[in-house]
């Protein structure tokens, strides 16, 4: 008898314009955050799973008049609305975000379950926790 063990991965993209003073929120549930800075806005993120599939959840990035909110969502449909957090429904699938933003811009960035490592030439708050997209977050090193 073989047990087979299979990971599943799907990355995602995404290069946008912000600019100095507009705000990139970041809320993932399972994964880490990592930000840099640099000449411009690129989101790279890869899904990963060791039982589901990454295709079953989804990233949604929402323009919002002060900026963009990038939520992970493993509710199918779901945006990325001020009211709305979204649990995993017991998705093994992690979603580890790989970050640019240029300088000036205001940063959001957590996650439940995993880190947040930003280095960001701007205002920043990071937190590891609380899932909703509109929680308040604790303030990171700049």
């Amino acid at each position: 008898m073989f047990l087979v063990l299979a990971v599943a991965s799907v990355a995602f993209n995404y290069n946008g314009a912000l600019r100095a003073g507009q705000t990139l929120r970041i809320a993932d549930i399972n994964g880490n955050v990592q930000v840099r800075t640099a000449d411009r806005l690129t989101i790279h993120a890869l899904k990963h799973s060791d039982r589901g599939d990454p295709n079953d959840v989804s990233i949604r990035v929402d323009k919002t008049s002060t900026g963009l909110v990038v939520c992970v969502r493993y509710s199918a449909n779901r945006g990325c609305d001020e009211n709305s957090s979204d649990e995993s429904n017991n998705s093994d699938t992690q979603v580890d975000f790989e970050i640019t933003v240029p300088r000036g811009l205001v940063l959001d960035a957590n996650t439940v379950n995993g880190w947040v490592d930003v280095e960001n030439a701007g205002p920043t708050e990071a937190a590891t926790a609380p899932s909703s997209c509109n929680s308040p977050t604790a303030p990171a090193a700049n």
